[in-house]
């Protein structure tokens, strides 16, 4: 599904989600997945569904923010590293 999105910088990527919900990546069974964690207004759940884990990306730099405050250089790089985007920009050194 990212292919189809052009592996592009998108924090839409629904239809790469599965209907199986996770709290963690090892509760999705595969290294092929991940548990991409709900975000709500800036806030990362404990909860969450499966999605498919990118094994390419494009090269495109725009930073994003993983829930654990680490910046990845896009939204495929952070999925890839089974990690999910907080938000779009690189993580502040102070946040609150």
């Amino acid at each position: 599904c990212y292919a189809a999105k052009g592996r592009t910088n998108t924090m839409d990527i629904s239809e790469c989600l599965s209907s199986k919900t996770c709290t963690t990546n090892l509760s999705c069974g595969s290294k092929t997945v991940f548990c991409m964690l709900d975000v709500n207004t800036g806030v990362c759940s404990t909860n969450g569904h499966c999605a498919d884990r990118p094994t390419t990306c494009e090269d495109a730099t725009v930073p994003v923010c993983d829930c654990d405050k680490t910046t990845y250089k896009n939204f495929c790089e952070a999925a890839k590293a089974m990690k999910t985007v907080k938000y779009i920009g690189q993580c502040s050194s102070i946040e609150l």
